[in-house]
């Protein structure tokens, strides 16, 4: 049975048709994203959503463009976008830059506004960010 997808919903249903489009097979796909075949099948089939550690090699395959300054106003916002443009839980960065996960939260949802150092510490942050960003649109 063939199936044919007249909306594209999901990241899969988008994955799917860039594929097609490019005339690609899944272990392709699979290989420039780093995961299995089968995780590429079962993205597609919407069985499962990509973890958030993909989400940027999938965007830069789908050729979104990244420009997290346009898109975003507050200092929070922008953490938000280049955490998940990187792949990383909030758990993670919180590692990163020396402070708690449920800061990043705070400073995320604007519950709560960083201290000046953390302000600086998110700051070098975004820099890196931005450059690992970069790095990744020009090796695509």
């Amino acid at each position: 049975m063939n199936l044919v997808v007249t909306r594209l919903n999901t990241i899969g249903d988008h994955l799917r048709k860039r594929r097609l489009d490019l005339g690609l097979l899944q272990r392709e796909v699979a290989k420039e994203i780093g995961v299995t075949k089968c995780t590429i099948q079962y993205w597609e089939t919407n069985r499962v959503t990509p973890a958030l550690r993909f989400r940027s090699k999938i965007a830069i395959f789908l050729g979104y463009e990244y420009n997290a300054d346009s898109k975003y106003e507050s200092s929070g916002e922008k953490v938000r976008a280049y955490r998940e443009r990187l792949g990383l839980s909030r758990k993670r960065l919180a590692s990163l830059i020396g402070t708690d996960r449920s800061n990043i939260t705070g400073w995320e949802t604007e519950k709560h506004q960083p201290t000046l150092k953390s302000l600086d510490l998110i700051a070098k942050f975004l820099v890196a960010a931005q450059d690992k960003c970069d790095a990744i649109l020009e090796e695509s």
